[in-house]
């Protein structure tokens, strides 16, 4: 299966994940483990999403050697290992996950990783990659991510979610920390929604350098800053707002401690919850001795906003 470099150029091998909603995040995250580049989760047309069908498409891109093919079969193992995690509903297809595989020219490659992400309106904030011109108009807000080998597009419901809530609650100057911040999104949306100081954490180092030069890219080396870390490690007490967009686990793991960084009043933002894990969620949000204020829901994905008692931050 190998092909090297010749008067054709090195090949790439493109593998997309066809799924169902539920399983498409971790899908990019199986694709990553396997050292691809460029994660691009598809969103099926609007109206032609249904959650018990695959009609979410996840890409990614291996360079084409003989390595490729234990990499795909340790892909496929992973996917079918997810029904521990999230088990199937009745009408789900079997299997929930199809794994589609061709052959690219190295040339092509970063043309046909760039057409599929497309500027994303979500509210007043638009999401946009570097290579597209965007004009805004009054009372929106621009955001450049090159996500690199980074999740993070705004493509995704966890995303999204996440995205609509920043507008809600950013009324201007608040301190910001976005735990486990991918690309970068995020803590650039609460930047440019007029967040004072924002701190995004990853323990990935490559998420890490690639929210570093997105940062960059939006002219916010003042306002947000990146640091590697587990979760809660490099935080510091005080801050108005917590952003959490990771799965509902990890959420759940660090809800108790997310209290004594918080400010009186201040607020988090939850998201990458499946639908079936909400109540687990809130559950765990109410234990922390936090308020659970309000929950939004898109495709199969739950986003949620809690509080601490205290008055507005």
């Amino acid at each position: 299966m190998a092909v090297g470099r010749g008067i054709m150029g090195r090949y790439w091998l493109e593998i997309t994940i066809e799924t169902v909603p539920v399983l498409a995040e971790m899908s990019g995250e199986i694709l990553l483990e396997a050292g691809c580049g460029g994660v691009i989760c598809h969103e099926p047309p609007p109206g032609k999403a249904q959650p018990s069908a695959r009609s979410y498409r996840v890409t990614g891109f291996l360079p084409l050697q003989d390595s490729c093919d234990r990499k795909i079969e340790r892909i496929k193992e992973r996917l079918a290992g997810l029904d521990r995690y999230f088990p199937p509903g009745p009408d789900e297809p079997h299997p929930r996950a199809r794994v589609l595989l061709r052959r690219v020219k190295e040339e092509n490659w970063g043309e046909n990783w760039k057409k599929y992400f497309q500027p994303q309106f979500i509210g007043a904030v638009i999401i946009t990659p570097p290579w597209r011109e965007v004009t805004a108009a009054p009372g929106q807000v621009v955001v450049k991510i090159d996500p690199g080998m980074a999740f993070g597009t705004g493509q995704h419901p966890s995303t999204t979610l996440s995205l609509r809530f920043l507008q809600e609650v950013i009324r201007g100057g608040e301190t910001v920390y976005d735990i486990g911040t991918g690309s970068g999104i995020l803590a650039l949306a609460a930047a440019a929604l007029g967040a004072a100081r924002v701190t995004g954490v990853d323990i990935d180092p490559v998420a890490v350098a690639a929210a570093r030069r997105n940062i960059r890219r939006n002219n916010m080396t003042g306002r947000v800053r990146v640091v590697q870390g587990d979760l809660l490690e490099k935080l510091e007490p005080g801050v108005d707002l917590v952003v959490i967009n990771i799965i509902a686990d990890t959420i759940i793991d660090v809800l108790p401690g997310l209290p004594r960084f918080l400010n009186p009043g201040g607020r988090v933002i939850a998201s990458g919850i499946i639908c079936s894990r909400a109540h687990e969620v809130k559950e765990a949000v109410l234990a922390a001795g936090l308020e659970y204020q309000k929950e939004i829901a898109e495709e199969g994905w739950v986003a949620c906003l809690a509080g601490r008692p205290g008055g507005r931050a």
